[in-house]
């Protein structure tokens, strides 16, 4: 490899690991729902769990009496699931919206919590592999990372997955080890 190809080919990596850098490792699922992997899409993400949290305030500020702060301790309550108890709806109207609400706000925040975390694995596992990639390439006969990804492509998709997995395995090992 000429010192001019090897110049272009350092640049293209350093272009790759700032793109790799760049992208944001929150919210970059499925982009069927305009979730992006970029910054300013995270407001954007963020917008149907804040509208939906903000329906159940006001909707038990309406239908309760109660006022905002009250209403805002209920709804976390009710969508972190832990219900203390201490304060509970008592008409019929408010009864019948919580019960749907309840459920609905569960499954919308699960889905985004899934998205959440789906794209941090990801970014990580992307980051690892990039760097496997290139150390195949300064160890090896390799000379592009098309041949390491055609090479070692599973192998290093299984490392880095193992990787992202080992440090949960690990914490949940000692926990419970030691609780």
């Amino acid at each position: 490899m000429s010192a001019l190809e090897k110049k272009a080919e350092d640049l293209r990596l350093k272009k790759e690991d700032e793109e790799l850098d760049e992208r944001q490792p929150l919210l970059g699922g499925p982009v069927g729902i305009g979730i992006g992997a970029n910054m300013k899409n995270i407001s954007t993400a963020s917008l149907p769990p804040l509208i939906l949290y903000f329906i159940g305030v006001f909707a038990l500020m309406y239908l309760e009496d109660w006022p905002f702060l009250t209403s805002n301790y209920v709804v976390t309550q009710i969508i972190t699931t832990i219900g203390y108890g201490d304060f509970t709806v008592s008409f019929t109207g408010a009864k019948v919206f919580m019960a749907f609400y309840a459920m609905s706000v569960i499954v919308v925040l699960a889905y985004y919590h899934s998205l959440l975390i789906g794209s941090l694995v990801s970014w990580e596992c992307d980051v690892l592999r990039k760097y496997l990639r290139n150390y195949e390439i300064d160890n090896n006969e390799i000379r592009t990372e098309e041949e390491a990804m055609r090479k070692y492509g599973l192998a290093n998709q299984a490392i880095a997955s193992l990787a992202a997995f080992l440090p949960f395995l690990a914490f949940g090992t000692l926990y419970y080890r030691w609780q």
